[in-house]
């Protein structure tokens, strides 16, 4: 589990903007993509960022941040271009 307070070594978190972090998947079939999407409707990613959303939490002016996992259109598009340059019966 990622700890904040282990991640900035004891350095103190003096702001947090809205911006994002962007994690990038590269499917290699049709059915990782599947089950990609499957686990992002069911929030089964989103709940794995909630360890992360509390302790970020504990700090002090950072109680109310809300960490939200989110696939745009445009991405999702991409997925599903990008998997006709697979085997996508893998």
């Amino acid at each position: 589990m990622l700890c904040l307070t282990e991640f900035v070594d004891g350095n103190e978190i003096t702001d947090v903007k809205h911006e994002c972090l962007a994690i990038y998947v590269k499917f290699k079939s049709l059915k990782g993509w599947i089950t990609f999407f499957e686990r992002y409707l069911s929030l089964e990613i989103q709940k794995a960022f909630d360890p992360l959303q509390e302790e970020i939490r504990r700090q002090k002016g950072f109680e109310q941040v809300e960490l939200e996992v989110i696939v745009y259109e445009k991405d999702f598009l991409q997925g599903v271009n990008d998997i006709g340059k697979y085997n996508i019966f893998s």
